[in-house]
Order: structure tokens, then sequence, then C-alpha cells
């Protein structure tokens, strides 16, 4: 949370009014003077200058400063290598190798017509510039997946066509620092991922969120932060790539020896050494300015069964200092102050660790709802409640506002309420293997549109047969006597 240490007031259409003292969430902070804000008191969303504000030290309500926003922790892989050169150049390059390949039918098919020579699959190269994680991460697995099938490609769209971007896209390709960089960001990308896949669960507990993140800080600190860097198979992958001469694709051009091109693998992998660690720190230390630690949500981790000791002199001791955390951050909405806390804590310890093997949602959904729990134990009852309800992401709404964008559209004035309602259905309860049911539900519409097509070209034969039948009754003379 950042706060306004004086006013300001902008002609550009594009900045935020503030006066002093106003309190703002940062969105983006890609340029060092102007930051993308949104004000907390309004919501509204806009430029501020950098030098006008400064970071809040003081604690804000706990429901407020735990709300952790998916889309906003995606940007962090964006934030993190703005000012790193290796990165910036081959984010340049993937945005060009889309542009070059998705504008022009003409260049998809000749892409596509290689693929069938080698006799691999097509790979659906997803726009790499992508802001989120998990989409970023897909567009490179995919490169990655068709490297050699792209310097095949880009050489001869080079040296064929004379084809001057083709030529500059396969210049880049065929540097080994950022073959290498490459296979790096699947790698890393694959963890971050699945960071970001956690975050997308239904119902995320928040008690979850602090534990999770740590691991994967722990994960690539150890991986990427240490003396040596501990290469992962992706790059290792693209070591034996590099090795194997599949880069000097070049018409009338002599391959290196395997060797030379070992000796090249190893000066490629010190180049970009510098860069991989810089990026990691960032993207860590983003991390841990998002997701910091916070006593109250540890005390909660308390009500989760596995973690209660097993020895009678432990379990006696057991939760004791969370509970006091938790009897004075929340006394002011508890019953008697909380001050009955301890005491239900001293009791109800010993039925949660009868429950082993149970999560800590299925104790928090107990607590809130059950008769007997709620009776027994009031103040924990209306703890788990809070548990329950704490913004873990913004996930579920996310999910619907997308879900409204995909059919408000030009369309919308054509679909009545109950197509509506089904449209959302479809959306949000979609079964797992989504590609298949929407390919099955096309298939079926396509059929049914078949033979609407067919019915209603039989009833214009019906229709202009009728009519035709009609006319040559009113030419017929011996009609009317008829």
């Amino acid at each position: 949370m950042y706060r306004a240490l004086y006013t300001f007031h902008s002609a550009e259409p594009h900045s935020l009014h503030f006066t002093a003292g106003e309190s703002f969430v940062i969105l983006e902070r890609s340029n060092q003077h102007w930051w993308l804000a949104s004000k907390s008191s309004t919501g509204e969303v806009g430029y501020i200058p950098a030098s006008y504000i400064h970071k809040d030290e003081v604690d804000i309500p706990w429901l407020l400063g735990q709300h952790f926003v998916v889309h906003s922790e995606a940007l962090a892989i964006k934030d993190s290598y703005n000012e790193i050169a290796l990165f910036q150049e081959i984010d340049g390059c993937f945005k060009a190798i889309y542009s070059y390949i998705s504008r022009s039918t003409v260049k998809h098919s000749g892409l596509e017509e290689i693929f069938h020579v080698l006799e691999t699959s097509t790979i659906k190269l997803a726009k790499a510039c992508h802001f989120k994680w998990i989409n970023r991460g897909r567009a490179i697995q995919a490169i990655c997946k068709s490297y050699q099938t792209l310097i095949i490609y880009f050489s001869d769209m080079s040296y064929n066509d004379h084809d001057i971007t083709a030529e500059s896209i396969l210049i880049k390709l065929q540097q080994p620092r950022i073959l290498l960089a490459i296979f790096f960001l699947r790698d890393l990308l694959h963890h971050l991922d699945n960071l970001s896949i956690f975050f997308q669960e239904r119902f995320l507990n928040p008690v979850r969120i602090p534990e999770r993140v740590q691991s994967t800080i722990s994960l690539l600190e150890c991986k990427y932060l240490g003396n040596n860097i501990l290469w992962e198979s992706s790059f290792l992958l693209g070591i034996q790539l590099l090795e194997s001469g599949a880069l000097s694709r070049l018409p009338m051009a002599r391959k290196p020896h395997g060797p030379i091109l070992h000796k090249t693998a190893a000066k490629a992998t010190d180049e970009i050494a510098d860069s991989v660690k810089t990026l990691v720190r960032n993207i860590v230390d983003s991390l841990k300015e998002k997701f910091p630690d916070n006593a109250i949500i540890r005390a909660f981790r308390i009500l989760d069964p596995d973690r209660i000791p097993s020895d009678p002199e432990k379990l006696a001791q057991y939760g004791n200092s969370e509970t006091a955390a938790l009897q004075n951050h929340f006394s002011d909405f508890l019953s008697c102050d909380g001050k009955d806390l301890v005491a239900e804590w001293d009791q109800m310890k010993y039925l949660i660790a009868s429950r082993k093997g149970e999560s800590l949602d299925e104790i928090c959904i107990d607590l809130a709802h059950s008769d007997m729990w709620r009776k027994e134990y009031p103040n924990f009852s209306i703890l788990s409640e809070v548990c329950m309800v704490m913004s873990a992401s913004t996930t579920e709404p996310d999910r619907g506002f997308t879900s409204v964008n995909l059919i408000k559209n030009k369309y919308r004035n054509l679909l009545t309420s109950d197509q509506l309602d089904q449209l959302l259905r479809l959306c949000l309860e979609k079964p797992e293997d989504a590609q298949d049911y929407l390919d099955a539900a096309y298939a079926a519409w396509l059929q049914a549109e078949q033979w609407r097509l067919l019915l209603k070209e039989w009833r214009r034969g019906e229709e202009s047969k009728t009519e035709s039948d009609s006319t040559e009754s009113d030419l017929d003379p011996l009609s009317d006597s008829e």
C-alpha cells in the first residue's frame, strides 16, 4: 500500500488526480517515473508520479492486507525482466516470430508444410508476449518444441525468398545464448506456472498460500541463487540441441565440429549466468514483497489436524501462543473480547487431534456449520468463518467476468434469457477436458446447422412449387369451370 505525500493535478488524460494522504494500490511499475495505480477510496485507475508517493508501513486491516490478487502477482515475471537486456531481446524475438507467422496465411501454411515433411505434429505458437505466467509458459514451451523446425523455416525464407525479416529472426534464433536462455525460461516458468495454477483453485484457503509461495521461493533459490546454478532438464535439452549442430543449418555452410560446439555451449552458459541470477532474484524479491509472512495467518494453521503433534506433552503446549495472537487481533468481534478463546482451544485441540488425515477446510466447515461445534466453541466458530471468507484470490470473480465477456458481444440482442443462462452454465461448469467437450459441441451444432440449411432449402422449394402451381392455376381457363 502506498500513500500520497503531496496533492497532484494534471491535464494528461490518463493521469490520476489525488490529494495528499490518499492511499493507492500499485498495479504496474514498468516505468521508473510513472506508475499505474488504483485509488483505494474510489477504485479509479491511472498513472501517478512515483516521486509523489511513499510506501505505507502502517499495518492495514487483515481482511484487506492479505488480499492475494492473481492477475497482479502474474505480472511479476514481466516486471522482473524489464531491465535485463537479454530477456528483453528474447521477448522482442518472440513477438517478431508471432507477428511474422500470424499475419500471413501463406507463411503460416509454409510452416505447417515443414511440420508435415518432418512428420511432427503441428505446434500452435501461442502469443508469447501475454502477461500471465501460465500463458507465457505455454508459449515458450511451444517455441522450444518447435525450435529446430523454426530454424529450418526461417532459413528457407531467408535464403530462398531473400526475406530480410526472416533473416533477422534466424540470426537471433541461431545465437547460442538466445537458445539456452529460452530453454532456461521454459524450466523457470514451469515452476511459476504451477504456482499460478495453485492460485486458480476454487475456494482457495488463504492459510495455504504463504507456505506454497515459500516452497516456490526456496526451490528457485536452491536451483539458481547458489554458488553454482543447478540447470534443469529443458536447459540440458537446449545444450544437446546446440551441440548437435542444429543451429548451423545454412545453405553452403560447413557445420562446426563437436568440440567446437561444446566450447560454444560452455561459453554461452557462462554468458547468460548473470542475467539468469538477476531475473530469478527479481522474481524472488517480488514474491516476498507480495506475500509477506504474517503471524495471524500462521496462527490459523493450528486448526490443521496434520500439524497437531502426537506426543501428549507437546500437545498440551501446542497452539497456545497462536491462540493468544488470534485473541489479541480479533478481540473486537469475539464474545467477551475473546477471553474464552484459550479455554476453548484447551478442549478443542484434542478433538482436532482425533481427526488426523482430514483437511483444514473440513475442520473450518464443521466449526462454522455444525451446531455441536458452534455451541461448544463459539469463538473458534467465528474465527473459522473469518478464515473461510478471507479473500485468497480474485479467480472466482475473474471467471465470472470472463464468462460474461465471452457472450456480451454484437449478437447479445439476438439471445433470449434462457440462452444466456445456458451459455453461462457452459462457461462456468464445463468439464475438465474442455477442448474435447467443445469440439463435440461444435460438431453437434454444425450437424444441426446443416440439417437446418437442408430444411430451409426444402421449405423454399415447397414455397416456390406452391407459387408455380398457383400461377398455373390462374392461367388455366378451365380451372374456374371445373
